[in-house]
């Protein structure tokens, strides 16, 4: 396959062979965590817990006060020793909770563990999402239980296991870890919303992840594994709803019948009910050449960032970057003094390459033929530089997702995802 592979897709080196045939690190023992007070979208929590509170795995800690509501919960038992504002993997300063971990791993159930998913009725399954406070781990973070508290007529879940972004493999090896959950969650969520259907959807560079699903699903004639081409950025919901069913929407994939889920939000959903727990863990990938150590690593949600990378041998090399996320879309941290979050995947320190001076657009036209939003980016970019709201308006601004196509194919080596994404919050700045 060429470094172009068709309209709205590219071809990027994945690098996921420095971790995805390794065991999983575990570092489960921090001495403290900090939970922070902000999710994807808000920052807006009441607090539960003052300093000096007693707390267990599970307590209910704060809850998001908005028009939606989401618990968050300790994931150590332990005292809280302070609610203090720190960095954040988005690059704010939030307030957070930090717990110090007694190390006892006391829990406090939310709910009777459910052995046979069978028995749950149907209408008490959106319900357990909306109290584990289950976020949609692919990156988005959006409240799982808002997707399926629907009355809309829905034939299909749709299962993301593409993980489209180079490096990270967190996903991959939850999902070989944990097929059955993920089995088992996807049945329980097509029985929410009585859809016929269960799609699960991977890359199909993954054979042996292949082989492990296509097992899991033997006796359950109404979900599919499908695979995609190894093409960038197949994981973006529009793109895989397309490559999958053939189905176009406006806004949301429930219009046309479709709820799209990640497939570590079922795997995590799914054992919460086993337990009675909300999630407490989650797989991080650690990667890149800045690192001693390539590898997933299960951790505590809120476990210090720089805590996990000393543990795994530090860092190497000089003129280092960090990144929060993918190399497409990731953001690049000023400090490895952040917490982890219940919806970080993966974190990336590469050495930062000698960048190109950028020349004049050739007009050559690949970032129009490469996105995948079927955006100009070229021309947003100059139109938000400009100011030009009505033009803005007409070339659509809010659709960009900042996937960073535009750049990588740019033969200017223009860093033009950066000047459309200013360019479409400049714009949505407007309506706030």
């Amino acid at each position: 396959m060429g470094f172009f592979s068709g309209k709205n897709k590219v071809k990027i080196k994945g690098f996921k062979d420095l971790t995805n045939t390794k065991d999983i690190f575990e570092y489960l023992e921090p001495k403290i965590v900090a939970i922070p007070l902000r999710d994807a979208t808000s920052e807006t929590f009441d607090v539960h817990v003052k300093i000096g509170d007693y707390v267990k795995i599970g307590t209910n800690i704060a809850t998001r006060k908005d028009h939606f509501v989401v618990p968050i919960f300790s994931s150590v038992s332990g005292f809280v020793k302070d609610i203090k504002e720190m960095y954040h993997v988005s690059g704010k300063i939030v307030n957070h909770i930090v717990i110090e971990n007694d190390f006892k791993d006391e829990k406090q159930e939310l709910f009777n563990p459910k052995e046979n998913f069978e028995n749950i009725p149907k209408n008490d399954i959106v319900e357990y999402i909306k109290k584990l406070g289950v976020m949609g781990l692919g990156g988005a973070g959006f409240p799982t239980y808002v997707k399926y508290n629907t009355d809309k007529k829905v034939d299909t879940i749709l299962i993301n296991g593409i993980e489209c972004e180079p490096y990270i493999t967190s996903d991959e090896i939850n999902i070989k870890k944990n097929a059955e959950f993920l089995i088992e969650g996807t049945l329980l969520l097509m029985r929410s919303v009585d859809a016929k259907n269960g799609i699960i959807g991977i890359k199909e560079n993954k054979p042996s992840l292949y082989k492990v699903l296509t097992e899991s699903v033997l006796e359950h004639k109404n979900i599919k594994i499908v695979q995609t081409p190894d093409v960038y950025p197949m994981g973006w919901e529009r793109l895989l709803l397309r490559q999958t069913l053939k189905r176009e929407y406006d806004k949301l994939p429930i219009e046309v019948g479709v709820i799209v889920s990640n497939a570590s939000t079922v795997i995590e959903f799914s054992k919460s009910l086993k337990t009675g727990l909300p999630a407490y863990e989650r797989i991080i990938t650690i990667s890149g050449n800045g690192f001693v150590k390539n590898q997933n690593v299960k951790v505590r949600i809120g476990t210090i960032l720089k805590e996990i990378i000393q543990e795994m041998g530090g860092y190497k090399g000089e003129n280092l970057k960090l990144i929060y996320g993918g190399p497409m879309m990731g953001n690049t941290l000023d400090t490895d003094e952040v917490a982890i979050t219940s919806i970080a995947s993966s974190f990336l320190c590469m050495e930062e390459e000698k960048k190109e001076e950028p020349s004049p657009c050739l007009r050559c036209s690949r970032c129009v033929d490469y996105c995948p939003c079927g955006l100009q980016p070229v021309a947003l970019m100059n139109a938000g530089e400009q100011k030009e709201v009505n033009l803005l308006r007409e070339l659509s601004a809010f659709k960009c997702t900042s996937c960073g196509v535009c750049s990588y194919v740019c033969p200017s080596k223009i860093d033009v995802t950066e000047g459309v994404s200013k360019a479409r919050d400049f714009y949505l700045s407007l309506f706030e």
